[in-house]
């Protein structure tokens, strides 16, 4: 499976695919965690992240649910964040900010990843 690449284009539908691994390599065990996919314009300090773009969050976490982010693997580490037309219809084409997130159980907080979210053209707007 190939890694994303940071692109969407806007109005899709869009499965990332994760695995949380420690600095040696070894896949996190997941069970009791929760976890959160932000995308925003500029980092700020909110704490509730009411300037992001859009969000996406496991069900055990504030506002998500499991057609948002799904621990598919808890003990292997793996998980997916899924992207809908909504998310993203109504953005402007350019570059964000994006990030992973996740909480363990334990309550440690770790940032899987950042990088830049670039939403780009859709060139058919038609959806019938």
């Amino acid at each position: 499976m190939a890694v994303w690449d940071g692109k969407h284009t806007r109005g899709d539908d869009r499965t990332i695919p994760f695995t949380v691994r420690d600095s040696n390599g070894v896949a996190i065990i997941l069970t009791g965690a929760k976890a959160w996919f932000t995308v925003k314009e500029a980092v700020d300090d909110d704490v509730t992240d009411a300037n992001a773009a859009f969000t996406r969050a496991t069900a055990n976490a504030a506002g998500g649910d499991n057609d948002q982010i799904l621990f598919t693997d808890a003990v292997g580490g793996k998980g997916e964040i899924y992207i809908v037309p909504i998310n993203t219809n109504s953005m402007s084409l350019g570059s964000y900010l994006a990030d992973l997130q996740v909480e363990l159980a334990s309550g440690k907080l770790y940032t899987v990843w950042a990088r830049a979210f670039v939403l780009e053209a859709d060139v058919t707007r038609r959806a019938t």
